[in-house]
């Protein structure tokens, strides 16, 4: 709980500095593939990614650190022996990535992203139980990602975020998040 608040706490003080410094917000839509690495039996089920990024900072010209909050299905299919399901998992993310930009609108950007489990949910058969007591609630992640800002309003990018910290409580096993987005952006100027 102490993470979730310095979390809150993190992105509550960039958007204040954000509302002195800039006059955007872009909202985000992805489609991830994501999977949990480390198990032998985890597959990729298909998600989706709602958020809004806001700037917090502008080094120069070309360089902006952003704050972006977002909803994130997440999990992966499973199959042991007989039995096979889907764990579903539901996060929300707080990525702080340092952007690049050029002038033809090609940018990367790379940072760190903490994340909330909300729910997790592990269905099998006929069956749906909360895996949530079994999972950690506090996920950490590094995005990558390269893409093209086409005119002021829309973007598109290809993010990569590999997870970095274990997301079970099994003290045996060391399960990790991996998520590929594709995603576009579309930028409100609200001054």
């Amino acid at each position: 709980m102490k993470k979730a608040i310095l979390i809150l706490s993190l992105f509550l003080v960039c958007a204040f500095f954000a509302q002195l410094c800039y006059s955007q917000i872009d909202l985000v839509l992805g489609l991830t593939k994501s999977s949990i690495t480390g198990g032998e039996s985890w597959k990729d089920p298909i998600g989706v990614q709602l958020g809004a990024i806001i700037p917090v900072f502008n080094i120069n010209e070309s360089m902006s650190v952003r704050v972006e909050a977002n909803i994130s299905m997440q999990g992966a299919r499973w199959e042991e022996s007989v039995y096979s399901g889907r764990l579903n998992l539901l996060y929300i993310n707080v990525p702080v990535v340092l952007r690049y930009q050029t002038e033809s609108g090609l940018f990367a950007e790379a940072g760190i992203q903490p994340g909330i489990l909300l729910s997790a949910k592990d269905k099998w058969e006929d069956i749906t139980e909360d895996y949530k007591d079994y999972m950690n609630i506090f996920d950490m992640s590094i995005p990558v990602e390269v893409g093209y800002q086409i005119n002021d309003k829309v973007g598109v990018g290809i993010r990569v975020i590999p997870g970095i910290t274990d997301i079970t409580e099994d003290e045996h096993e060391a399960d990790r998040n991996l998520v590929f987005a594709f995603r576009g952006t579309w930028r409100f100027n609200y001054k």
